[in-house]
């Protein structure tokens, strides 16, 4: 047998090494399309390019920070035969899977444009490319306009923050008849201007955490209303109306991990964590009087800036079944945490911000107000909103989406056409994605939510109804628990995530294919195995070998100090 030469030897440790560091999806990627490994032309734009759990507001975007105002977020002007199109800056590359992929708007037409601006939920996280709100609006007006007669020009950006405003006046260039702005849930507290500081530092010192939060919130509601209002007067000075639509949040399922009070004058942490234990097993119990009675001192004591308190109050609701009381400690819950710019907080619409575009959305003609909080009251006839409409704390199913772009059909209609027509006979099945692309969102919101320490029934409830729509859902179940439980081959180079990838569409591709960190991951695994054996396929007898065979401490030392472990 011949002996590969040196030079090999040396590549293939290379690659070795490079497998097992984070530019292992880069390195995938480029073999992929050059053709080493798998069908180049599998590969889609779809390039996974960010981390399934990491949708939240981070640093400023690289198309913001060069920011041009001739510019429309990643798109810039081209003339061509004298007319104004808008093409992608390749300079602004990492950042195309973050918007539409669409290469090229062009110039205005004899068509109706209608805007669709905002951030992921606008965008259609876990369906996009595939499904999206752009896409289910178009359907909408299509079926009510005649033939090419309108079009939908979708602007929304996954992470987008205040920056909307650029991205939104910008856009006037392509001269809109109508522009709906869907965006509120990365609107949160920003590094204070030095003006603030003294502020901040005052009301810390002589309020604690409360003083903090109440400057927090007078802040997000201040850069709010700035973001309305310079956004609708320019709209506005062009005779341009604009549809103001206000998130909701997943008050039913979502819930934030519960911590412990930040400092308390006076000792009071020892009270409150007394408070707690007994609020808990009182709970357990059924003693709703007690629990509900110890979680009104807790509130009382810590001002509302811990969740754990509303959480228990709104446990205590549940169980009087007043649905109005729960759904305002879950709202409370929501905000609590606003002042903590230091731990990761998801994306979310605080109820100041919520009230900022709700006030001063009414101030400019031209403008309409579809608040989500009131249309999915009326849908779910008073319910709290939960997995049926969210996938996870904002993001929307396809349900969830379809009931959002009816809402907005029906304002564009009534701006446009002067047609009245209810929203909800606007929806319907015709719009509704495909079995196989619910089944990949609803798996991916199983891990999503299983990622952010949301419980085991969250993740079995998605797996579950995602093998029930799909059964090729259960073949990227059982490959994920190899993908996730084998320790012994990097992830971007192991057999089960090349049959994910086979296996899956371009969801899967951008949305999990995109980290090369592997986790324990119990309540998530457990979650998926059980939803497995709800519908005849065993997932736990591998998934219980591969844990002994991969991570029994009888064959070799285990540092459970690895991330894997935390």
């Amino acid at each position: 047998m011949d002996r590969p030469p040196e030079l090999l030897k040396t590549f293939a440790n290379r690659m070795a090494r490079v497998g097992l560091s984070e530019d292992a999806v880069q390195m995938v990627r480029l073999l992929r399309l050059s053709g080493f490994i798998e069908d180049a032309n599998q590969y889609s734009d779809s390039t996974p390019a960010g981390n399934l759990i990491s949708d939240v507001s981070g640093p400023v975007a690289e198309w913001a920070l060069r920011w041009n105002p001739a510019h429309i977020g990643i798109w810039e002007p081209r003339v061509e035969n004298g007319e104004t199109c808008f093409v992608r800056n390749k300079q602004t590359m990492k950042e195309w899977h973050l918007w539409a992929n669409v290469g090229r708007i062009e110039a205005k037409g004899a068509k109706k444009r209608v805007l669709l601006l905002g951030e992921s939920v606008a965008r259609g996280y876990l369906y996009d490319p595939v499904f999206n709100p752009a896409l289910v609006l178009q359907r909408i007006l299509d079926a009510e306009f005649r033939n090419d007669e309108i079009e939908v020009i979708d602007l929304a950006r996954t992470n987008l923050s205040y920056e909307i405003r650029d991205v939104a006046v910008a856009a006037l260039q392509l001269e809109p008849d109508i522009a709906i702005v869907f965006a509120g849930n990365n609107w949160g507290v920003t590094e204070p201007r030095p003006s603030e500081i003294a502020g901040m530092t005052e009301a810390l010192s002589k309020e604690g955490i409360p003083g903090l939060k109440r400057i927090s919130e007078a802040q997000i509601a201040r850069k709010g209303r700035l973001v309305v209002n310079d956004i609708s007067s320019a709209y506005e000075a062009r005779g341009v109306p604009v549809i103001w639509m206000v998130p909701e949040y997943d008050l039913a399922n979502w819930r934030d991990p519960f911590t412990n009070a930040p400092y308390l004058a006076a000792g009071a942490n020892n009270e409150w964590i007394t408070l707690l234990d007994e609020a808990q097993q009182a709970l357990r119990e059924g003693e709703v009087a007690k629990a509900r009675e110890r979680a009104l001192r807790m509130l009382e004591i810590d001002k509302g800036v811990t969740v754990a308190g509303l959480y228990l109050l709104a446990d205590c609701s549940h169980q009087l079944n007043d649905v109005e009381s729960e759904r305002k400690y879950l709202e409370l819950a929501r905000d609590a945490a606003c002042w903590d710019s230091t731990r990761t907080c998801m994306p979310r619409c605080y109820a100041t911000t919520q009230e900022a575009i709700r006030t001063d959305v009414r101030k400019y003609k031209g403008n309409e107000l579809i608040d989500v909080r009131e249309l999915f009251k009326e849908y779910l006839h008073g319910e709290l909103p939960g997995c049926r409409l969210f996938l996870d704390y904002c993001h929307l199913t396809s349900e969830g989406i379809q009931i959002t772009m009816a809402a907005a059909a029906s304002a564009v209609l009534r701006a446009l056409k002067g047609v009245e027509k209810h929203w909800f006979t606007l929806t319907g099945d015709h719009l509704a994605p495909s079995r196989e692309t619910e089944a990949e969102a609803l798996f991916l919101a199983a891990i999503h939510s299983g990622h952010w320490w949301q419980s085991y029934d969250i993740a079995r409830y998605y797996c579950a109804r995602a093998i029930s729509l799909s059964r090729h859902a259960a073949d990227l179940m059982l490959n994920y628990i190899e993908l996730q439980t084998h320790s012994s081959v990097p992830m971007r180079m192991s057999a089960s995530e090349r049959q994910i990838f086979k296996v899956g569409s371009p969801l899967i591709h951008r949305y999990l294919l995109s980290t090369n960190l592997k986790r324990l991951d119990k309540g998530l695994l457990d979650g998926i195995v059980d939803a497995l054996a709800e519908h005849g396929i065993d997932g736990r007898e591998p998934l219980e070998r591969l844990r002994r065979e991969q991570h029994s401490v009888r064959k070799r030392p285990i540092n459970l100090l690895d991330y894997y472990y935390s």
